[in-house]
């Protein structure tokens, strides 16, 4: 078998399936049709011995179809996801290319600048220096605030 080549049973259930799907309709179709019990008579009652098959039918011809087109739908697939990774190539080049500039400079930078961000400071009422808010007491002269 060729690389390329699909195993003939994915062919049959492109037959099969459709096959499957309308016999099951028409069966159900049939059992929900109401029939004369005896000729000439006036009751009726709907056939449910077509009915149930015709179900069975109806639903086991899903999971062909799917089966059938799974190699069109990885085929698919794959295309798609190629075509996103070549569409997006530029941009994370580019993204990745950004990235490699930063120097540690910034990064020592941008930490700083979080880090005074993230704690509150004062001023101590005696010498002046900056000491956090909740402080009782100036880390550097030792006096209550």
């Amino acid at each position: 078998m060729e690389k390329n080549q699909k195993p003939k049973i994915f062919t049959v259930l492109k037959i099969v399936a459709p096959i499957m799907l309308i016999l099951g309709v028409v069966l159900i179709i049939l059992g929900t049709a109401v029939f004369p019990l005896t000729w000439g008579s006036s009751s009726v009652a709907p056939n449910a011995a077509l009915f149930a098959p015709g179900m069975i039918i109806a639903f086991l011809s899903i999971p062909c179809f799917f089966i059938a087109f799974m190699p069109n739908i990885n085929k698919t697939m794959i295309k798609t996801a190629k075509y996103i990774k070549e569409d997006n190539k530029e941009d994370l080049t580019d993204l990745a290319d950004t990235t490699a500039d930063i120097t540690s400079g910034a990064i020592s930078k941008t930490t700083r600048a979080v880090k005074k961000g993230l704690t509150d400071t004062k001023y101590c009422r005696h010498c002046g220096k900056q000491i956090e808010a909740d402080s009782k007491f100036c880390k550097h002269c030792g006096n209550e605030q």
